[in-house]
């Protein structure tokens, strides 16, 4: 689910900025919707588990390789792994995206953060033109995951994103 990444502009424009005639007004198009998550790691429970069993919830190895032996730079074929056999089918990285040839329509990038006394994680941001299609999608197919239990949500929140310009703000007037 790496949206961005190694993308051109044109592609990362389609999976996150909205276009004309996709239902949302005029002066809308152009921009794009934010998710921001600001997602606590229950560390002292995560470190309890084995390496391999933190590699299994998450699907990779920690060196980033992938656990059916793809490099880091290459995708994994899970076209190929039908069962999860190598790749396990409740996996972090399977359930975001279970097609990588068909990735979600987002644009995602995390950062770290570590507060002291324990309260470390992520702060997650992503844009899309579709919330539904985008963001809202993957959260429905980690519901059941395995990660779900090391991980708490405690801020974030749902923005839009004007487009370039000052346009929309004669519309909202």
């Amino acid at each position: 689910m790496r949206g961005g990444a190694g993308r051109g502009d044109r592609e990362t424009a389609d999976r996150a900025l909205v276009r004309a005639g996709q239902g949302e007004p005029e002066w809308a198009v152009g921009g794009s919707y934010q998710v921001v998550r600001v997602i606590r790691l229950a560390t002292e429970l995560w470190d309890g588990d084995s390496v391999s069993e933190q590699e299994r919830i998450i699907g990779r190895r920690r060196e980033g390789r992938w656990l059916d032996g793809a490099p880091t730079d290459e995708e994994p074929n899970f076209a190929a792994d039908p069962r999860g056999r190598f790749t396990p089918l409740d996996s972090r990285v399977r359930l975001a995206v279970p097609d990588r040839r068909d990735p979600p329509p987002l644009v995602r990038r995390s950062y770290s953060y570590d507060r002291g006394d324990g309260d470390t994680g992520l702060v997650f941001s992503c844009f899309q033109r579709d919330l539904a299609m985008g963001f809202e999608a993957v959260q429905k197919r980690w519901a059941s995951e395995a990660m779900a239990k090391y991980l708490l949500t405690t801020g974030g929140g749902y923005y839009f994103v004007p487009p370039p310009g000052d346009h929309w703000i004669d519309a909202l007037r």
